[in-house]
């Protein structure tokens, strides 16, 4: 069977702001599976979301969270690393979370 005839995707890239657009990152809140299948909600994951989105060093660009049977995955940019370190400590004292995995990354 030939491919020659079925178009490539198209893929566009973002545009690169070179002073580095601060707009709000999407949010991702992890989920958990239900019985029909589907990805619901995850209550543990949007409570944490919407404390750092209150947070002074985090409101214009909240990490990324994911959780899932008590790991809490961060994605994401922060200025520094002692943002880094407070996003990473104000989840650990959440009921609930049982690991964190830091992943955000700084940008000078």
């Amino acid at each position: 069977m030939s491919t020659a005839n079925i178009p490539a995707p198209k893929l566009s890239a973002p545009a690169h702001n070179a002073h580095h657009d601060r707009q709000p990152l999407h949010v991702v809140v992890g989920g958990e599976h239900q019985p029909n299948g589907e990805l619901g909600v995850n209550p543990l994951a949007q409570r944490i979301s919407a404390a750092l989105a209150q947070h002074p060093y985090f409101r214009r660009r909240p990490p990324a969270v994911h959780a899932e049977a008590g790991r809490i995955t961060l994605h994401g940019e922060v200025a520094t690393f002692y943002h880094k370190q407070v996003a990473q400590e104000m989840i650990r004292k959440f009921d609930g979370v049982h690991a964190v995995e830091n992943l955000l990354h700084v940008t000078w």
